[in-house]
């Protein structure tokens, strides 16, 4: 078992339900898929017929975004990013996934983010997850981090972002109406990601995702394991 996936197991059993009851509702799982097998034939794969990979190796979802397929408001260019998304709960949800960039959260290619998004279509879509960019990623500083980007009616804009050097953790979006809440945990407790974000983002579907900036980007594989949505 490689140690991103040890990590994501300690991190998922090591905190009982009741020590963050205050954070997460623990409801019976909508849907859960710890990758064991092929892929479950309810995912829909979203790449805009580009060829991608999305492969299950050792127990975790792999998905790779080649040189330049990314997602970003008003760049009709910018419609390539590989995400395997599935159906919600048509009410009040939480979904919950280990994430990493890159084996070990090292991630190994500049101007790439791997996470986890909420996604009406191209247009209206959320992002949550794990960043490496340099030079080109506009108010950012060069470095890693955590970012929440919102796109709504094709414009898009950095919600919140902060430095954190080792890009693994397990993510979750709280959906309560039409506020959305991120969290992470890397193995000591839930925190609190950025403030809520506030869309109404009709008929969507969540799930998993990597992308790859267009001005300078680079292939990325992101790694994904213990994949949840929570009634």
């Amino acid at each position: 078992m490689c140690s991103f996936r040890k990590i994501a197991k300690a991190v998922q059993i090591s905190i009982p339900c009741v020590f963050v009851l205050f954070l997460i509702r623990c409801g019976t799982p909508y849907f859960s898929d710890s990758f064991s097998g092929a892929l479950d034939p309810s995912y829909r794969i979203f790449d805009q017929n580009r060829i991608d990979n999305y492969d299950v190796v050792g127990g975790n979802l792999v998905i790779t975004a080649n040189a330049f397929e990314d997602l970003w408001g008003g760049e009709p260019l910018k419609r390539g990013a590989p995400l395997l998304l599935h159906d919600v709960p048509e009410r009040d949800y939480e979904v919950e996934c280990f994430v990493a960039s890159g084996p070990d959260g090292t991630p190994a290619r500049p101007n790439t983010q791997v996470g986890l998004f909420v996604f009406n279509d191209v247009e209206n879509w959320l992002f949550f997850g794990f960043t490496f960019h340099r030079g080109i990623a506009g108010p950012l500083p060069d470095g890693t981090g955590l970012i929440i980007t919102s796109t709504i009616g094709d414009a898009s804009i950095i919600v919140h972002y902060e430095d954190f050097e080792t890009l693994a953790g397990v993510l979750l979006i709280r959906k309560s109406g039409n506020s959305w809440q991120f969290f992470i945990n890397t193995g000591r407790a839930w925190r609190q990601v950025g403030p809520a974000v506030e869309a109404s983002l009709g008929t969507h579907e969540v799930g998993m995702g990597s992308k790859s900036f267009q001005s300078g980007g680079t292939s990325v594989s992101g790694y994904f394991d213990n994949f949840i949505i929570r009634n």
